[in-house]
């Protein structure tokens, strides 16, 4: 058994392509960007929050993709596997109408489980 002090903490990371600070810093984007791209940037921006918070790639143990066609999976997949390497957590594809931005074809979602941090 943990003891509180000992317990691990779970973070969840969300990453998309317009982020609250990519959105006011990279305004270069275009329309034109290819699920690959999107999804690419997804990738840097996730990799990003997860060190700030003093995580690794190896941390996370589950993954939701939202693409708004399915079929796109192909086209992103070595994308991720070239991130995660030989680390496989669990994965779940999810299919949507639409993400929060029209332009957007690609979402990542994650959940990490770090060493409790302290003080």
């Amino acid at each position: 058994a943990f003891s509180a002090e000992q317990a691990p903490s779970m973070i969840v990371v969300e990453s998309a392509l317009l982020t609250h600070r990519s959105f006011l810093h990279c305004r270069l984007w275009q329309l034109a960007f290819s699920v690959v791209e999107q999804f690419e940037v997804a990738m840097h921006n996730l990799d990003g929050a997860l060190r700030a918070a003093g995580g690794r790639p190896e941390n996370i143990v589950k993954v939701q993709v939202f693409l708004i066609d399915v079929n796109d999976r192909e086209k992103i997949n070595p994308i991720r596997q070239a991130y995660f390497g030989e680390h496989r957590p669990a994965s779940t594809l999810v299919g949507v109408p639409a993400l929060v931005s029209p332009e957007l074809k690609v979402e990542i979602e994650a959940e990490a489980i770090l060493d409790r941090l302290t003080d």
